[in-house]
């Protein structure tokens, strides 16, 4: 038999001492996760209570009413039980009526071996603001205290600031969840990353970085960018020497180490520049690209022929030094101001055969074509042309 008590609302529940359990039992909370809490609540209930035996239960969709915590002779149950339904009927009366109920329980030989019957079961639900996070029973001794209505009132509000204390636990898991998987994303990230503050401490570094750097991430924690990575800077850096007033960043690569040259991609947290903001840098090595280029840039510039690049409407886009010379120019740059069709070949029936023929093949051989130098003056030439397509 269940009788529920209603909760006067008022503020005489909360009296001193009380207040002063609620206080301890706030501290106590602190760090602890929500196992944690349960068990909190289970010897608090023991010890101001007067409860002999207590258990905590969690519901799940499927598989109904689970204990998850239990304290003393577990005669509802092992953690991972489930409870039975007329237990569990219980508990779903008191969360949908938010307040602690007491139940009878002279009759059952379950909970009273012995048939003493000075004992009263009591659910005590765990809601905050209409939200369930879970119920307790303990079974108490009548003989212990009065069930009278301040007892339902304090265990009501015991409920429902344990209700709190596990809706904090479950957020501050789900944070620190996220931040566990965010550090191991960046870790796994190959190349160097890089986060501080406005002021421009390393708030993160990943650990490509800094494995590069020798130390473990956590003793970089804190110590300003500039120092770590051993840059000063360009004028005005601030104090990043990685940050740039420029939208876009800095330009061209940064010589950060010896043998790397990085090109800087930054990404701003926050709308503006105050003490939370942080500035996200990543890192890309591209020395290997570098000299790569440098050594294609010789070859290209050595060859004792006239060499070039051009878009499919003739537009130069790279000459080298040889054919600048055939033609009279002074450099390569100026060059790359002319039009291949337009500039370069004079004679519309020849530059007709050249652009029927490259849209025709994908290379051209001995292509006879007379080119009109600086000065005016014709050069006869055979063109080797071949269509350089984008993967």
């Amino acid at each position: 038999m269940c009788a529920a008590y209603r909760t006067s609302g008022t503020v005489e529940s909360v009296n001193p001492a009380f207040e002063a359990l609620l206080v301890q039992l706030a501290v106590e909370s602190h760090g602890l996760s929500q196992s944690g809490i349960l068990r909190l609540f289970c010897g608090a209930a023991g010890k101001y209570f007067g409860a002999s035996d207590a258990c905590c239960a969690s519901f799940f969709s499927r598989e109904g009413w689970l204990i998850v915590e239990t304290e003393g002779r577990q005669l509802w149950g092992c953690q991972g039980d489930s409870l039975s339904a007329a237990t569990a009927e219980r508990l779903d009366l008191a969360i949908r009526t938010g307040k602690a109920m007491f139940c009878e329980t002279g009759a059952n030989e379950f909970l009273c071996p012995q048939g003493d019957s000075e004992h009263s079961e009591v659910a005590v639900p765990f809601v905050s603001h209409g939200k369930s996070l879970g119920a307790a029973l303990l079974l108490r001794s009548e003989a212990t205290g009065r069930t009278d209505q301040l007892l339902v009132d304090q265990l009501t509000l015991l409920g429902t600031f344990f209700a709190v204390l596990l809706d904090h636990a479950h957020l501050f898991e789900q944070v620190y969840s996220s931040r566990q998987r965010w550090v191991r994303v960046i870790d796994a990230i190959p190349v160097p990353i890089i986060v501080h503050n406005a002021m421009g401490n390393i708030v993160r570094i990943n650990r490509p970085l800094a494995d590069r750097l020798g130390v473990h991430p956590s003793k970089l924690i804190g110590r300003p960018i500039r120092e770590v990575l051993g840059m000063n800077g360009g004028e005005g850096a601030g104090f990043c020497p990685l940050c740039s007033d420029k939208q876009e960043g800095i330009e061209g690569p940064v010589e950060i180490f010896a043998d790397c040259s990085y090109l800087v991609s930054t990404t701003k947290m926050g709308t503006d520049l105050g003490e939370d903001a942080q500035m996200i840098h990543v890192l890309v090595n591209v020395r290997e690209q570098l000299e790569a280029e440098r050594r294609y840039r010789e070859l290209f510039d050595s060859i004792q022929e006239g060499a070039f690049f051009c878009n499919p409407d003739g537009h130069m886009v790279e000459a080298n030094p040889a054919l600048a010379r055939m033609l009279g120019y002074l450099s390569q740059e100026q060059l790359l101001e002319k039009n291949l069709f337009e500039d370069l070949v004079p004679h519309k029936s020849q530059r007709g055969r050249l652009v029927q023929g490259l849209s025709d093949t994908d290379s051209l051989r001995n292509h006879e074509a007379t080119l009109q130098r600086k000065d005016g003056s014709l050069l006869e030439a055979l063109l080797h042309v071949t269509a350089v397509r984008e993967s």
